[in-house]
């Protein structure tokens, strides 16, 4: 026993897309921009970062309660507590909608005359 036939045609293959003039100028709007930002940061700003300072943004010595959070390591966790809320959120609701799109494509399936006698034409 053979599955049945998708009910629709596959779309035609999909012509390669040239670049036009426009995108060529975009591009190079693009590259030209990355160039003055990089010149700007490597050699017209006279600043060097003093990366001392960063580890007591992570954590500080109090001197009731020892070692604790400052507000880097405190933004961190709050963002990583985010990333994790949303990726169970997001994989609930995409397999929720996944589900419910292939349930009313197997209905469909089901119910055509093609699917019950898959050798009779239409």
């Amino acid at each position: 026993m053979s599955l049945p036939e998708p009910p629709f045609d596959p779309p035609p293959p999909a012509k390669p897309q040239r670049l036009k003039r426009g995108d060529y100028l975009i591009l190079a709007a693009c590259a030209a921009f990355a160039g003055v930002l990089y010149y700007r940061l490597a050699y017209a700003i006279p600043y060097e970062w003093d990366w001392s300072a960063v580890p007591s943004f992570f954590l500080y010595y109090d001197e009731e309660t020892g070692y604790r959070q400052n507000v880097l390591l405190v933004g961190l966790l709050n963002m990583l507590r985010i990333v994790v809320y949303a990726t169970v959120l997001s994989l609930i609701l995409g397999l929720g909608l996944a589900l419910m799109r292939l349930s009313a494509q197997m209905e469909r399936r089901a119910s055509s005359p093609r699917a019950a006698d898959p050798e009779k034409p239409n």
